[in-house]
């Protein structure tokens, strides 16, 4: 039995069909290759995986690549395929965005929070994953540079969370040069508290979950080869 699929791909900044995209998807038990395709004008691909059905017991990895835009992998849990309107992007589609200034590599790889120990600022190994993503990228574009943003919740002090979040950054920053990036291309500046993206401020009840939130790290793109694309703000 072919498994038939469907991808839809579209532009993050734009909301516009993108084609040419490459779609990969990969059995993640053995790492067999089940499936390779390119979007079409609309930002459609559709075709079969071969002697598969649904229900089957395995997870997929999907890997959505155009050049001059970021790669993006996604799972999906073959068991449930069958209930997504397009079964390898959801209902919605994919969106894919392009690396120009002012995107934050971290949102446009969909990479996991870079967590940190609690008061620590040492890199954890659950970490070096993502970090190492963030390495390839950068090696892919030797114009690329990047500012390194660590933010904290607002619980302890506002002193306190500025020199944490800026040990958190320069960190970072040491593990990305290890990695072999030059130096001159990564900055890092902690924001403590500053930036928070809800409303867990000081003597407000929140959840784990929503400091969770406040608690993470940008890779914001300051300089790159496609700037004649031009400059990304939200």
């Amino acid at each position: 039995m072919d498994l038939p699929v469907n991808a839809i791909l579209t532009d993050a900044r734009t909301n516009e069909p993108l084609a040419g995209v490459r779609i990969s998807v990969k059995d993640t038990r053995d790492g067999s290759i089940l499936f390779v395709g390119d979007t079409d004008e609309r930002g459609i691909s559709q075709g079969q995986i071969p002697d598969r059905r649904y229900g089957d017991d395995m997870n997929l990895e999907v890997t959505f690549t155009k050049h001059g835009y970021f790669k993006k992998v996604s799972f999906v849990d073959f068991r449930i395929l069958m209930f997504l309107e397009q079964s390898l992007t959801g209902p919605e589609g994919q969106t894919l965005s392009a690396v120009i200034n002012g995107v934050d590599i971290a949102k446009a790889m969909n990479l996991r929070p870079i967590y940190f120990d609690f008061r620590e600022a040492k890199i954890r190994s659950d970490a070096m994953g993502e970090l190492d993503l963030v390495a390839e990228v950068m090696r892919v574009d030797p114009a690329m540079r990047i500012d390194l943003r660590s933010h904290t919740d607002s619980r302890a002090s506002q002193e306190y969370n500025q020199a944490l979040s800026q040990r958190r950054a320069e960190s970072t920053r040491q593990y990305l040069i290890e990695q072999g990036i030059e130096a001159t291309r990564i900055t890092a500046h902690g924001f403590g508290e500053r930036e928070l993206v809800n409303e867990c401020a000081d003597a407000t009840e929140c959840s784990e979950e929503e400091h969770q939130l406040n608690r993470r790290t940008e890779f914001i793109v300051t300089n790159c080869s496609n700037n004649a694309l031009g400059s990304f703000s939200e």
